[in-house]
């Protein structure tokens, strides 16, 4: 090896890094179980069940599994040795260059439904403001469900809405009555149908294990949960008023 052709070496370790990090970082936010492994100098995501990255209509441990990521993948540009593990059971993707690896990226994206789409960006809002429970959040058909906050939360969200910001010291009959009104308040700021709010005292007879007081929400629909997230987003520290 020459010392001109060491930085052209350089650089391509670090393409391979980059895309190798961009894969690792978009594979949290996707439904299925699929890990990169770049243990052999060659990236290589293995899916092992759940829809197929490029083609979230096919299931991983589908018969045609490896011809329909085939296909997807040619169809996105995307050059890869396609094939099944040793064991049989899923699907490896090795894209030839870190460009590949990038329009993969980029084509596992475009493929996101609205309803993954709204999710992923509602949970990485509420993780920038420190909520307690952002990863029990899901995507449900057309609707986001499993939105549950504590007291410290549910202070966050009405300063996001426009209420005031007090710290919240609820109890019993007192939660339940806040519950209430944070539904009026949920259904009036973010629209659509009524938004229920469920009290869950600590301790309480219904949540015997629950450590805080907790309000869950009712299922929003996709419009409710953008709203949110523009909310959210427009009051993490730092922003002058527009969701980032």
């Amino acid at each position: 090896m020459t010392d001109a052709s060491i930085p052209s070496v350089h650089a391509a370790v670090g393409e391979f890094s980059d895309a190798a990090g961009r894969l690792r970082a978009l594979l949290p936010s996707v439904h299925g179980q699929h890990r990169v492994d770049t243990s052999e100098g060659r990236l290589r995501v293995l899916s092992y069940s759940g829809p197929l990255l490029a083609a979230p209509d096919i299931d991983a441990t589908a018969d045609d599994a490896v011809q329909a990521a085939t296909d997807a993948l040619a169809k996105a540009g995307v050059r890869a040795d396609v094939q099944r593990p040793a064991d049989g059971w899923g699907v490896i993707v090795a894209p030839h260059t870190p460009q590949d690896t990038h329009r993969l990226v980029d084509a596992v994206i475009g493929n996101r439904p609205r309803s993954e789409e709204v999710l992923l960006k509602l949970v990485v809002v509420m993780r920038q403001h420190g909520f307690s429970s952002p990863d029990e959040v899901e995507a449900w058909g057309d609707m986001v469900r499993d939105v549950r906050f504590n007291l410290e939360d549910a202070r966050k969200v009405r300063v996001a809405l426009g209420g005031p910001d007090e710290e919240l010291v609820l109890y019993d009959s007192e939660l339940y009555a806040f519950a209430d009104s944070f539904s009026q308040m949920l259904t009036a700021q973010l629209g659509g149908d009524r938004i229920e709010v469920d009290a869950y005292p600590s301790r309480g007879e219904f949540c015997t294990d629950c450590i805080d007081e907790l309000l869950a929400l009712s299922p929003l629909s996709l419009d409710q949960a953008e709203v949110l997230v523009s909310a959210l987003a427009a009051a993490l520290p730092g922003t002058t008023g527009e969701a980032a």
